[in-house]
């Protein structure tokens, strides 16, 4: 695992923390574990996704039954359809990477503080 650095007010604030109960401590790990796997993109993302095109491409398809007079239109559709998809699959991983890396941070800042407490 990486080294953490610290210097000035930060190593202050580390010192604090590694001035918390044993037990707190691990909760607190055991905590980051528990977001961090529920913000991990790699399980639920790719099925996800493959549910979304599924159904984009079937009302795609159903749409454009209706819309044969108007091929223009139809393409417009899609398209339409195709963007709101993928701005709210940037949008939601976005998100959940972000929760994912701030629950990873607090758990490594916390083994660390509970490693220093284990040695005094």
């Amino acid at each position: 695992m990486k080294e953490l650095y610290f210097s000035g007010k930060i190593k202050n604030q580390f010192d604090e923390l590694s001035m918390i109960n044993k037990n707190v401590l691990e909760y607190g790990i055991v905590r980051m574990k528990v977001l961090g796997e529920k913000y991990d993109l790699s399980k639920f993302f790719a099925p996800i996704v493959v549910l979304i095109l599924a159904y984009v491409t079937a009302y795609s398809n159903f749409m454009n039954t209706f819309l044969k007079e108007y091929p223009t239109f139809s393409v417009i559709f899609d398209v339409a359809i195709i963007t709101f998809v993928t701005i709210f699959l940037i949008r939601l991983s976005d998100s959940n990477r972000r929760y994912r890396e701030t629950a990873v941070y607090f758990k490594c800042l916390f083994e660390k503080a509970l490693e220093k407490v284990e040695r005094n």
